[in-house]
């Protein structure tokens, strides 16, 4: 789903350009309301996916504020050291 429609997630404000996409849960029985968050960011010079955490809804609703700063952070030093390559 994701190499066919790599933007089809929803941009996660405050963090620099990361995606997150719901899938459901076939082993839990649910839906994608109820089922596992992916979080990625589509890196479309290199054509790449960069994963930074897969988590079920029943972990966590949504990332927390310090979550997103932590995955941001992240983020801006990948973008940095690939545009020193």
């Amino acid at each position: 789903m994701l190499l066919k429609n790599p933007l089809c997630g929803d941009v996660i404000q405050h963090t620099g350009g990361l995606w997150k996409v719901r899938f459901s849960d076939s082993k839990r029985n649910k839906g994608k309301r109820g089922g596992t968050r992916i979080i990625y960011y589509w890196y479309l010079e290199k054509s790449q996916f960069l994963l930074f955490t897969i988590y079920g809804k029943n972990v966590a609703d949504d990332l927390t504020t310090s979550q997103r700063e932590q995955l941001s952070k992240m983020l801006d030093m990948i973008k940095k050291r690939s545009n020193d390559d």
